[in-house]
């Protein structure tokens, strides 16, 4: 059964591969709806043939017909995609037509996706190595209902952001090639741009640190019952997974920006750099937390959280920086470049400090409130 659900899962992706050039038009071209109606009647097509596989389909194949599943999706996408933009990609007759510098990039952002896959699956890596049945039971039902707010908020924020970035940065190489005077406006307007960007992400983040962490264990019973409502260490770990949302929200959409303007191999391998050495970080400092993270209570599912919110805030760091750097280096004018340090640059990006100490004061009343009303469930 995992056999097969693993050839189809494989071939599914064979074939979703293979209607990239056509999704990257949609992207190219901002056509939203052309994906949006796609990928909306794929996950319909995908939904249907699983339910009806696994209710209908009298053999022990449950595992294949999520597999199955997939594939009907990424069938579906392809044929859509494909019979829509056939016409607008050009693909290359020979080898001798590609770009080479273009083609040097691609590269490294090939190897750059593994140090992020590498990252990305890390926790999994970790769980699947040290841990044992019970702690991975817990980080994959964490990661589930944790995720949704990823995929279904920030995800699409990211990735809109990404080519919104990307198109403004265009018009502004497009206006120094022609060394016009409006360069600098539209320098201006990315960064104001870009900061409102980020302060929209980090809201949304402290919504689900503040209040999302402080109602784990309702949310659990609700949707998972009481035995996973009354686990402590699932409540605490997805409260845990709440912050580190947040976290990941303010990568996203720093990383967003720096892939939306690099536009050199220099950039491109400095980022794969920075990947690699906080990959570095977090295998050496997840085990330590998993096995030994007793000590400041953070052993097991709590310690992995934490060792990936610490790479999380290093990889916006370094985001921030590249941010900062890039838009010191884009003014044409120097003397209308504002020059702003690091620091400042920072601030720029964060909420005001009375809307901070809002979010601050929430999380402890609301924490007050869950230990008075909820202690022995007697007003769930």
């Amino acid at each position: 059964d995992y056999r097969l659900a693993g050839i189809l899962y494989c071939i599914a992706s064979a074939i979703e591969i293979c209607s990239e050039p056509y999704m990257i038009e949609c992207l190219r071209s901002m056509d939203v709806k052309t994906r949006a109606k796609a990928e909306g009647l794929g996950s319909i097509g995908k939904a249907l043939a699983c339910v009806l596989l696994l209710k209908f389909y009298d053999r022990p194949y449950n595992s294949a017909s999520f597999g199955f599943a997939q594939c009907v999706y990424a069938i579906i996408v392809s044929f859509l995609l494909c019979t829509s933009k056939w016409k607008d990609v050009r693909f290359p007759s020979w080898m001798a037509s590609f770009d080479s510098q273009l083609l040097w990039i691609c590269t490294i952002f090939s190897l750059q996706s593994i140090f992020k896959h590498l990252l990305t699956d890390g926790d999994r890596i970790v769980l699947s190595a040290i841990a044992g049945a019970y702690d991975s039971g817990v980080y994959a039902m964490t990661s589930a209902y944790g995720g949704i707010a990823s995929r279904l908020i920030f995800q699409p924020l990211e990735e809109n952001g990404r080519i919104l970035f990307a198109n403004k940065h265009a018009k502004i190489q497009k206006l120094k090639a022609e060394k016009d005077n409006g360069t600098d406006e539209l320098v201006h307007e990315l960064e104001s741009t870009y900061s409102v960007s980020i302060i929209l992400v980090v809201y949304i983040g402290l919504v689900f640190a503040v209040f999302g962490s402080n109602f784990t264990s309702i949310l659990l019973k609700i949707l998972a019952g009481e035995k996973w409502g009354s686990n402590t260490e699932a409540a605490s770990a997805l409260s845990s997974f709440c912050i580190y949302t947040s976290l990941m929200a303010l990568n996203g959409m720093t990383e967003a920006f720096v892939y939306g303007v690099a536009q050199s191999g220099k950039e491109v391998g400095s980022l794969a750099l920075v990947h690699g050495c906080i990959g570095v970080v977090f295998y050496i400092l997840a085990p330590i937390l998993v096995v030994q993270g007793s000590f400041i209570q953070l052993k097991g599912t709590n310690g992995l959280i934490f060792a990936n919110g610490v790479c999380m805030g290093l990889r916006s760091m370094y985001s921030i920086h590249f941010a900062w750097s890039y838009f010191q280096r884009q003014y044409v004018s120097r003397h209308l470049s504002r020059n702003l340090s690091i620091a400042k640059s920072v601030l720029n990006i964060l909420p005001h400090k009375l809307t901070c100490g809002a979010f601050i004061g929430s999380y402890f009343i609301l924490k007050y409130s869950k230990a008075t009303f909820l202690h022995g469930n007697q007003h769930f």
